[in-house]
């Protein structure tokens, strides 16, 4: 029912006369549409469009009301529609059965004009009111994964941010310690980062993280994760490695990833890393022991000269590969196309 149309009303009654009386009490303010069977009605509401509201018989051969009733509550696409049944049965026992089958209230026969209107008016304005409020509270719910998404996540690089990455640290090392496995977790800073910016201004530099952070992600399983906890440092777990040389492989492969070209809008930049390596549970026992010491292992690969990796307590990993010491970041104009 949308702001500004007439709710729609289907009457099921297989006497035409009550059909009759139903269109002259509701017709001038509703739009109203009527079958004269239980099967008819069943067949019009899967043939769309939904009505608003079902006035709906319980003497009908064939197919009663209550079954009618039962069949419209069972179906997902129909289920929120809500039913009055219109009877001349009005004793205890068929108003209770009326209202277990599904329906929403129960009008006696002979019907009294004033009752229909009122009854009717009620009941679609309660419909209306409650979908109003769902739609309200599926905004609400999407407001919040929203502002939930933003809370943990990366503003620039849509990463886990340090609370998020944290966290899920924190429930990595609760299954390896469950299962007896060993993690890694790596810091990685970008070696001269800063002259980007200076020269050629943020949105380069925001530019560059976003591509760092795809090609982080891209070379990593799905069961490890990446986050961003600064301006360019960056994180990564692995899970479940099966010892150090695993760990500085994957980072090897890493830092050789990352030193590839960017080609940004009007220039190509090239880049290195420092990357630090802590395992557990050889480096440290949780969160906190575990980053000082990939942050200390980074520090140690960036006074080196930059452009490779150090495993926790600072003795140099081995990698397919010297640790080199590039003079910083290149900047070169594209070649035009």
């Amino acid at each position: 029912m949308n702001l500004g149309t007439l709710a729609k009303i289907l009457i099921v009654d297989d006497m035409p006369i009550n059909i009759e009386i139903l269109l002259g009490m509701l017709e001038h303010d509703y739009e109203m549409s009527f079958v004269t069977s239980g099967a008819d009605a069943l067949d019009y509401l899967a043939r769309g469009p939904l009505p608003d509201l079902i006035l709906l018989d319980v003497m009908m051969p064939g197919m009663d009301g209550y079954q009618v009733c039962e069949r419209i509550k069972a179906d997902p696409v129909t289920q929120d529609i809500p039913v009055i049944f219109v009877t001349a049965r009005t004793d205890a026992a068929s108003e209770i059965r009326a209202l277990e089958a599904g329906g929403v209230d129960f009008i006696p026969k002979p019907l009294n004009v004033a009752v229909v209107r009122a009854r009717v008016r009620v009941i679609l304005e309660l419909q209306r009111r409650t979908r109003e409020l769902e739609l309200r509270l599926a905004e609400l719910k999407q407001a919040h994964e929203r502002l939930t998404h933003l809370a943990n996540h990366d503003g620039l690089t849509d990463l886990p941010n340090r609370v998020l990455f944290f966290d899920r640290l924190d429930q990595a090392l609760a299954l390896a310690r469950r299962h007896g496995t060993r993690l890694a977790l790596l810091f990685i800073d970008l070696d001269k980062f800063k002259p980007i910016n200076d020269n050629w201004g943020h949105a380069v530099g925001d530019q560059l993280l976003r591509l760092v952070a795809e090609r982080l992600t891209g070379r990593l399983r799905s069961s490890d994760t990446v986050g961003r906890i600064g301006g360019d440092e960056f994180v990564a777990l692995l899970s479940e490695v099966t010892d150090a040389g695993h760990a500085a492989q994957v980072a090897d492969d890493l830092r050789c990833g990352l030193a590839q070209p960017y080609a940004l809008p009007g220039l190509t930049v090239t880049i290195s890393a420092s990357i630090g390596i802590a395992l557990y549970p050889d480096h440290g026992q949780d969160a906190i022991e575990l980053a000082r010491h990939a942050d200390d292992g980074m520090y140690l690969a960036k006074q080196a000269g930059g452009d490779g990796l150090r495993l926790f307590p600072g003795a140099a990993s081995s990698p397919p590969g010297p640790v080199l010491s590039p003079p910083g970041p290149a900047l070169s104009p594209l070649d035009p196309a």
